[in-house]
């Protein structure tokens, strides 16, 4: 008899990342090795935190293999459903081996009521698809709640949380699964991320989120909260080759969490290059001495991310520096890719171009068409110098004035266009 759940947890797992590339089969070993994983640790249930395809249409191939993968796990068949909210009811299929919850990522997720491939999954009675939904699963005399909600726009992360609204089932063990940006983890000036770990409802024995690409463990409403991260480096990030791929596996009744760790289809190298007033050669030969002491993996070549950082020598730019030659010298031992964060001392250049500019004095037309150019940039006014500046030119400041009333009316109108779709989109997220 069962008097305690045994329950895997992992996210990301990318199954299509780098396709028709060298690495297009890397996803679906990790992936393989955690499975495995799993039910060697007499798993009764496996939770995935989103991202199980790396695109929204993942290639039957992808389909297949993952399929085939949860459908061999063979697992307890002591699992029942004691009921489920905001979803319909669960197809027993699902318990022919190891069940597996999983919520969509952001990679699988679609709109206008299209399905998402984790949604035709259950369909298809291979798992157990969550979005602002949840089951409760009786585990021999164990019950478990798990509550989950798939990767949705960040503007609306908060508001869809908030409108949910889940409440823990009683008298069982809940675990509280997103897939999102989380503030405390994700800097995007871009798009902030709206959602943060003081957003999440209280209540819940666990915390699960997937999106956020590297492991980490903490507390959030005084219970565990835990990030599986991916199971293969896909950003390259230095906290890629700092912490381990793996998943987490838990006990309900002990309150254990272990990070399980797995053997990855291939070593990720991150190296620093720190430069002063460096050239070419100088570059080429410190890269060069660095990849010399990597050593050769005759099974798969090592990913190897080098950063470059300082400044370059006088008159030189990012541009002028080409390290195609050692990406294709090093080719047969590793993966080789370069970030640069390299300071340009171009001083001279700049006063050449002053001195040409000088030599070649703008006429009086010119210099005016510049002007209007960025006085009109300034005012954000988006119509073309030229279909006004002859007016203007000219005197015709009327004829002018009506081209730049006709835009604004114009601009307006998709305004409203745009704020009309971006209403509809979001009248079907907050549902």
């Amino acid at each position: 008899m069962i008097l305690m759940a045994n329950i895997s947890i992992m996210s990301d797992l990318h199954l299509g990342f780098k396709r028709d590339t060298e690495r297009e089969e890397d996803a679906l070993v990790a992936a393989e090795n955690a499975f495995r994983k799993a039910v060697d640790m007499d798993s009764d249930l496996v939770v995935v935190a989103g991202d199980i395809f790396d695109s929204r249409l993942p290639r039957p191939e992808y389909w297949s293999k993952f399929m085939n993968m949860i459908s061999s796990a063979d697992g307890t068949k002591n699992i029942e459903v004691e009921k489920t909210t905001g979803r319909g009811d669960v197809s027993k299929e699902v318990f022919d081996g190891i069940p597996v919850v999983a919520v969509h990522g952001t990679h699988e997720r679609r709109t206008n009521k299209q399905k998402n491939s984790i949604e035709a999954m259950e369909k298809a009675g291979f798992l157990i698809h969550l979005h602002c939904s949840s089951v409760e699963l009786k585990v021999g005399d164990e019950k478990v709640g798990i509550h989950g909600m798939g990767g949705v726009p960040e503007r609306y992360s908060k508001e869809i949380l908030k409108k949910w609204n889940p409440e823990p089932f009683e008298d069982a063990y809940n675990i509280f699964v997103i897939h999102q940006d989380l503030k405390q983890y994700i800097y995007n000036p871009v798009s902030p991320p709206d959602l943060g770990l003081e957003d999440l409802p209280g209540g819940f024995d666990l915390y699960v989120s997937g999106h956020i690409h590297w492991k980490d463990k903490q507390k959030v409403n005084g219970k565990p909260f835990i990030i599986p991260g991916s199971l293969i480096p896909t950003q390259l990030k230095k906290k890629d080759s700092e912490t381990p791929k793996g998943f987490y596996n838990i006990s309900t009744q002990k309150d254990d969490i272990e990070f399980v760790e797995i053997e990855v289809p291939r070593e990720f190298v991150y190296k620093k290059i720190e430069l002063t007033d460096a050239d070419e050669r100088e570059i080429e030969k410190k890269i060069s001495s660095l990849l010399e002491d990597i050593p050769e993996n005759s099974e798969k070549k090592p990913l190897v991310r080098i950063k470059t950082t300082g400044n370059l020598q006088r008159g030189l730019t990012s541009s002028d520096i080409d390290l195609s030659r050692i990406e294709e010298k090093y080719s047969e031992r590793a993966l080789i890719s370069f970030s640069e964060n390299l300071k340009e001392d171009n001083t001279e250049g700049k006063k050449q171009s002053f001195e040409k500019t000088r030599e070649n004095r703008l006429s009086v037309d010119e210099m005016g068409m510049n002007i209007l150019h960025k006085k009109m940039d300034e005012l954000g006014i988006d119509i073309s110098p030229d279909e006004i500046f002859e007016d203007l030119a000219e005197g015709k400041i009327e004829a002018a004035m009506e081209k730049m009333e006709d835009k604004e009316t114009k601009d307006h109108e998709e305004e409203r266009n745009a704020q009309r779709s971006e209403e509809a989109e979001k009248e079907w997220w907050v549902k």
